[in-house]
């Protein structure tokens, strides 16, 4: 989204006759000029469908008008970079229960953009959910587009080493694309918390559970730690 206002020398916004955007998209000619709507605040905006590919916009807007008995035409011009996310889990349908020693997540997934992704959560419990035990990524590589099925857990062992009993709390889930070529995709919002799962006793869980393409450590570790790419 574009966003423009003209304000008079007391800094308050006017109507000017007119104002309009012109965009060019990596450089290419630029597309003809296209009116801005009103906004709130007494200003304007200009929408801009969000590519599924990186492009970068090159943009220019002018407003014309009449302020304080005299014409006036002004432009501002810059540039900015955009891209959907490639992909978004389906909260709604995810599901975190203890399987096979360990506690683990299972959401499906829908994906606009083949390539490889991240799966990251935070598992907290406690009275209140309050108390942190851990961290959990996974790395899918080439999803294809469509629908998919996806996967993390929290260790067993992990758990049942911190003492620290259900009802488990799955928060901050991040699905983020990580292909090198998508550097300039949009990242998707987390997820702030799943819904609690069943009241499990942390002694419940298998303290010699396997590890599968996960990485677990202690939840002091932060998130931009945890997607640290690998060059």
């Amino acid at each position: 989204m574009i966003s423009a206002a003209v304000f008079n020398q007391r800094g308050r916004p006017i109507q000017p006759d007119s104002i309009v955007a012109v965009l060019t998209a990596n450089g290419a000619l630029p597309a003809p000029e296209l009116p801005m709507q009103p906004a709130a605040g007494g200003g304007f905006e200009l929408r801009v469908p969000i590519p599924a590919r990186p492009v970068t916009f090159g943009w220019a807007v002018r407003a014309r008008g009449e302020m304080q008995g005299g014409l006036f035409d002004r432009v501002a011009a810059g540039a900015f970079r955009a891209s959907a996310a490639g992909g978004r889990i389906d909260a709604t349908a995810a599901r975190v229960e203890k399987r096979n020693g360990d506690l683990e997540l299972r959401a499906p997934a829908e994906i606009h953009v083949p390539g490889t992704y991240w799966v990251y959560g935070e598992l907290w419990g406690g009275a209140g959910g309050t108390r942190p035990i851990a961290f959990a990524r996974r790395r899918f590589e080439d999803l294809g587009a469509g629908s998919r099925a996806l996967s993390l857990s929290f260790g067993g062992a992990i758990i049942r080493h911190s003492r620290i009993d259900g009802p488990y709390l799955v928060r901050i889930l991040l699905f983020q694309q990580d292909d090198e070529c998508d550097s300039g995709s949009e990242e998707e919002e987390p997820i702030p918390c799943l819904p609690p799962t069943a009241a499990y006793r942390a002694e419940e869980f298998d303290a010699d559970a396997l590890r599968r393409d996960l990485r677990l450590a202690p939840l002091g570790r932060s998130r931009q730690a945890a997607f640290r790419r690998r060059r």
